[in-house]
């Protein structure tokens, strides 16, 4: 029988590869992650069957007041680990109830693609969709390890996600 921690990582580790949420460790090769670097910028590898981003925007987004940029959460991670931050952006990837939280990822038109900096993975119980502009505030977190391969450089958990109404015409 296996002890429960490798259980529960084992079991963490399907969910997140299910979902698509992970990003693989930066330092694996296109071989043994499934994927070439002419698929996707370096970066961006990502595991076989692991589902791409459902959209990506170049758009800036104008940030709340006291609020920082993708790019900048991302360039201030370890600054900032353990601290409350806000930003706004759109929302890009969605997936619901993994681990007893909403997994989001959020881009704000700063950032670079190839390095991965564009995009930010957000846990929260609030709810959004792909193409939601939203107000995200929650807590830093550098070099989240989930086991079983899952990493994150930076993730911003427990955050308050606000849908932003879309204006009338």
């Amino acid at each position: 029988m296996m002890p429960r921690s490798l259980q529960s990582a084992l079991a963490l580790g399907l969910v997140l590869l299910v979902a698509g949420c992970a990003k693989p460790d930066a330092s694996a090769t296109p071989s043994e992650t499934g994927q070439s670097n002419e698929a996707n910028p370096p970066g961006q590898e990502l595991p076989a069957g692991h589902p791409q981003l459902e959209a990506t925007t170049s758009q800036a987004v104008e940030q709340p007041e006291g609020g920082m940029t993708v790019a900048e959460v991302h360039a201030r991670a370890a600054e900032f680990a353990g601290q409350s931050v806000a930003l706004r952006g759109r929302v890009v990837k969605a997936n619901f109830g993994i681990m007893g939280s909403n997994w989001l990822h959020v881009q704000d038109g700063s950032g670079d693609p190839a390095t991965g900096s564009n995009d930010l993975t957000v846990t929260t119980q609030g709810r959004a969709e792909v193409g939601d502009l939203v107000t995200v505030r929650g807590v830093v977190a550098a070099d989240k390890d989930f086991g079983a391969g899952y990493r994150y450089s930076v993730i911003v958990e427990n955050a308050e996600v606000v849908v932003e109404p879309v204006p009338l015409e």
